[in-house]
């Protein structure tokens, strides 16, 4: 990271959410730093109230979301805003500079989200870079629920393969979780056996939702 140029970031909004992402950007910079691989310097926030954020520095603070998405010497803008207008101009506006943006508006993706991805094309952004940019940001919320809600029907599947495969099929092809603790436990008598394996089914559950969260809260 030695000689890394300091990227600088403009985050449009304080609320909730925006507030919590100012947090990490002043209180975790170090551990930011370390991950990015360049230090990240918090030079704007644009809020329409600026005497209800004591906690942000005076002066980083502004009311002028426009003037701060034009600044030249703002290299990714963050946007917590919500909504869809004037959060499509404020972006397209930062896209067109060639700045990059981060956001998980899913309103205003599916709405105008090909015109993001045009702005992005103007700005000469790669595909993989828009996919990563703008792409992933928006369906990462609902990607990691779908995941976590499949995985643990999966582990939980027992109707199925108790029913239509005579207990496994072949060579146990279609033994779950579930259905293999039933076995050892009901078929064959070995509760604690079968508590064991519901005690790492758990443990997996949880393991799973605990990664689900980190996705949620990169956001």
């Amino acid at each position: 990271m030695t000689g890394a140029r300091a990227v600088r970031v403009g985050v449009l909004g304080a609320g909730v959410v925006g507030s919590q992402v100012v947090r990490l950007l002043t209180e975790q910079a170090d551990e930011l730093a370390a991950r990015v691989g360049a230090k990240l310097d918090l030079v704007a926030v644009a809020v329409r109230r600026p005497g209800r954020h004591p906690e942000i520095p005076a002066d980083i603070l502004t009311t002028d979301a426009a003037g701060l998405v034009a600044r030249d010497d703002i290299d990714v803008v963050v946007e917590v805003i919500g909504g869809i207008e004037p959060t499509k101009d404020l972006l397209l506006t930062a896209l067109r500079r060639g700045a990059g943006v981060v956001t998980a508006n899913k309103a205003l993706l599916a709405e105008y989200g090909p015109e993001l991805y045009e702005a992005a094309d103007v700005d000469g952004a790669s595909t993989m870079a828009k996919f990563w940019s703008v792409t992933v940001p928006g369906v990462r919320p609902a990607t990691a629920l779908v995941v976590i809600l499949a995985t643990i029907t999966g582990m939980n599947l027992f109707t199925e393969p108790y029913l239509l495969t005579n207990g496994g099929g072949p060579n146990g092809a279609s033994v779950t979780p579930v259905f293999y603790m039933y076995q050892k436990g009901v078929e064959q008598g070995q509760a604690g056996y079968a508590a064991a394996i519901g005690m790492i089914l758990l443990a997996i559950t949880l393991l799973i939702a605990l990664v689900q969260r980190r996705l949620l809260e990169r956001d």
